[in-house]
């Protein structure tokens, strides 16, 4: 079961860690060194890395401030919404996870990141429902994504599905390297959903 304390095993990942100089050099760019060119300091780029590489800390409230100021700035930009969806994520708020990856999904309709990040943040509230939904919509257009087939089976299952979790389960092909029998069970890594396959 899901919930504050329990998160999907297959919940959004980030990119990988940043490295320490990584990080240390986005805070150093953003914070005024002198040997960054201040157009590059400044950028949205820029700054976004940084949200990212504090994400990957666990400095949720320092993102927060980051992402504000760029929301101040150009409150359009969805990839604001989707590095802020992932931190609430994070951090327990699913309910405005959802209204950020909303927001993403509208800008972006055609795209599965924004559907399997949907279903995550469905799935974090409680809402089995919205989740299957969303996980059933990924996984039917993409295979390779079998985040979202264990992510349908564990919605099915919350619904009293049994049969419908057996079968998105079957549905995952002998050459994945998850596990057949259920997911990862290490818990949370909070990030950007890049490479489904690990």
């Amino acid at each position: 079961m899901t919930g504050p304390t329990r998160r999907p095993a297959t919940w959004p990942r980030s990119p990988g860690s940043s490295p320490p100089s990584e990080r240390l050099a986005l805070s150093g760019a953003v914070s005024g060194d002198a040997a960054v060119p201040a157009e590059v300091a400044t950028s949205a780029e820029t700054r976004l890395a940084l949200a990212r590489a504090q994400l990957d800390v666990g400095d949720y409230d320092g993102a927060g401030a980051t992402l504000a100021d760029l929301a101040a700035e150009d409150p359009t930009d969805w990839r604001i919404a989707w590095t802020d969806g992932l931190r609430r994520l994070a951090v327990g708020e699913a309910a405005a996870a959802r209204g950020a990856f909303s927001a993403v999904y509208d800008d972006l309709p055609g795209e599965l990141a924004p559907k399997l990040a949907l279903a995550f943040a469905a799935e974090a509230a409680g809402d089995a429902e919205s989740a299957a939904r969303y996980f059933r919509l990924v996984w039917t257009v993409d295979r390779s994504c079998i985040s979202a087939a264990f992510g349908l089976a564990r919605a099915c299952l919350a619904t009293g599905d049994r049969p419908g979790a057996i079968a998105a389960l079957a549905a995952v092909p002998e050459t994945s390297q998850l596990p057949r029998g259920g997911a990862d069970r290490r818990g949370p890594d909070p990030g950007v959903i890049r490479d489904d396959r690990r």
